[in-house]
């Protein structure tokens, strides 16, 4: 019985963790898309009017999709690499800050004192 839950647990925090990496996807071709298309037009506003500066913006903003495309693309990257297994944070057995309980040693071998 638990582990139908566990399993479904899992299988609802993997088509999750898919549409999220669709939909950043989608986010990303959008921001090629303008990427390009406001390039396309600063090109060809610098050589309708012979003036790089009134096509300026259309170049600033051609830079600013690109970087928000990078930005998208590399979400992606992260979305996919997740091995999500359940859709709430695991709290159990560890702190607030994360760390595990537990006396622990910030030095290799050594073994904190059971007494003073």
């Amino acid at each position: 019985m638990t582990d139908q839950v566990v399993d479904a647990d899992q299988q609802r925090a993997r088509e999750r963790n898919l549409q999220l990496a669709r939909r950043v996807l989608r986010w990303s071709r959008l921001r090629l898309a303008l990427t390009l298309a406001f390039v396309i037009v600063g090109g060809v506003v610098a050589v309708a009017t012979d003036s790089l500066l009134a096509a300026f913006p259309f170049f600033a903003m051609g830079v600013l999709f690109l970087i928000l495309f990078l930005d998208a693309s590399e979400q992606v990257r992260e979305i996919r690499r997740r091995n999500w297994k359940t859709l709430r944070p695991a709290t159990r057995g560890a702190s607030a800050g994360g760390a595990a309980t537990g006396p622990q040693s910030s030095v290799e071998g050594h073994r904190p004192s059971s007494g003073a």
